[in-house]
């Protein structure tokens, strides 16, 4: 059986994991815009900034999910 110590420290870790992913949400969404053609970057890096995008979607859903 837990005791109520054990319960209060695992809210404390609960609420502590749920602050840190509505940070990481907040920074990973900024990252997840689209990314729009443009003249000034070549077709290499605009791939790699979709492939960055894709990453930084599939991170941003991971913590959504948590």
């Amino acid at each position: 059986m837990i005791g109520k110590k054990d319960r209060l420290l695992l809210k404390e870790r609960i609420v502590s994991d749920i602050e840190v992913l509505k940070k990481r949400i907040v920074e990973t969404a900024g990252f997840s815009d689209p990314v729009a053609p443009d003249n000034a970057i070549g077709r290499i890096s605009r791939m790699d900034a979709i492939n960055n995008k894709s990453i930084y979607d599939a991170s941003l859903r991971n913590s959504r999910q948590q």
